[in-house]
């Protein structure tokens, strides 16, 4: 009897792939995931941002006409109550949360996202220029050409004067709050002829004893230039009388450049240059 065998047809191959097929298959699986998923998360990543921008960009119509609205049209609001505005806004980011509110030295309103956008920077001394320049009240012109003389000074830190809260008023006026801003510590320090020294920083001078280093950011308007560096904190009292409080230091003795991170002179005519050397200084030194 002969035995019939499907040899020759084909038909004695086992059915399903074999491990060398199922290799190849899941090679070009892989490949595939290598260069699609990238592009995805590419494209996932802008889609949000796209949105980002458009949530920021109907915050900031909201808040510009609620401040006409608050104000008559007449006025502004402040950085602190803006925030406060934001908090309870139908605008935010999706991924990053409750947009951060400030203004920028021009007295814009300014959205920052706190995932999408890079750190915010805040030129002071843009702010009191323009205050100078367009001062209000004649006040407040009276007290700049005051303290623009030599030796006079106007601290952060002084409890007791009223010249700081002038300024503070009139910044506050302007729509500004300094710390919802990121300003911790601040010193306008007149040199005379109109012409003065403004130091501010993001770290507060009680956490520093008398005789450390804080580092600041310095404009000095003779000049038009910015430098990152460390001043030493000294105290002082307010026309000789009174309490003693720690404020920034007075004169070039005190000031030092910070050196590690070149700043040339180019760079020092620009804000945001200097302000990334000041974001990447360690805080100071007792």
């Amino acid at each position: 009897m002969t035995e019939k065998t499907n040899a020759g047809n084909g038909r004695g191959r086992p059915k399903g792939f074999t491990l060398v097929e199922v290799i190849v298959v899941l090679v070009i699986l892989a490949v595939l995931a290598a260069l699609l998923i990238p592009s995805m998360v590419g494209w996932i990543d802008k889609a949000h941002k796209r949105a980002c921008e458009v949530s920021k960009a109907g915050l900031a119509r909201d808040l510009q006409a609620e401040e006409i609205y608050q104000t008559g049209g007449g006025g502004k609001l402040t950085t602190s109550q803006l925030q406060e505005l934001a908090q309870t806004s139908e605008f935010y980011c999706k991924q990053g949360g409750v947009y951060h509110v400030l203004r920028d030295g021009a007295g814009e309103i300014q959205v920052v996202c706190p995932l999408h956008d890079s750190a915010y920077t805040f030129d002071m001394s843009e702010v009191i220029r323009n205050l100078m320049a367009n001062p209000g009240s004649e006040e407040l012109k009276a007290l700049f050409q005051s303290f623009t003389g030599a030796g006079k000074y106007i601290d952060s830190t002084s409890k007791q004067g009223t010249n700081r809260e002038k300024l503070e008023g009139a910044l506050k006026e302007a729509g500004f709050d300094l710390q919802a801003q990121g300003v911790q510590s601040w010193s306008f320090q007149g040199v005379g002829s109109g012409q003065f020294l403004l130091y501010w920083t993001t770290e507060s001078l009680a956490d520093y004893p008398v005789g450390s280093q804080v580092k600041v950011m310095r404009y000095n308007s003779r000049r038009g230039t910015y430098t990152a560096g460390y001043v030493t904190v000294q105290e002082t009292q307010l026309e000789g009388k009174g309490e003693y409080y720690p404020v920034l230091g007075r004169g070039d003795a005190s000031w030092s450049e910070f050196t590690d991170i070149p700043q040339s002179d180019a760079d020092k005519q620009q804000f945001d240059a200097i302000y990334q050397v000041f974001g990447q200084m360690p805080a100071g030194a007792n």
